[in-house]
């Protein structure tokens, strides 16, 4: 078994993945490169702090990067 900071890092990368909704995110965001919260919210069907959480742990995994600002841009 695997410790330390790498088998850190695949929990988070696979516990992030394991969700379906996380894993249709992503590849929402690899068909468009860039999305905001609202046009994640809205072609979900999701409340803004439901997707909130699913990008904190899609952050945490490092397999999307955030910049705030108006909208909060997403990237993956």
């Amino acid at each position: 078994m695997q410790t330390g900071t790498k088998g850190t890092e695949l929990v988070k990368f696979f516990f992030a993945l394991s969700e379906p909704i996380r894993l249709e995110i992503v590849r929402a965001l690899l068909s468009a490169k860039e999305l905001c919260v609202c046009q994640i919210v809205q072609a979900f069907g999701l409340s803004q702090p439901k997707v909130s959480f699913h990008m904190r742990v899609l952050r945490e995994a490092d397999l999307v990067l955030w910049e705030r600002g108006e909208g909060g841009s997403i990237t993956g």
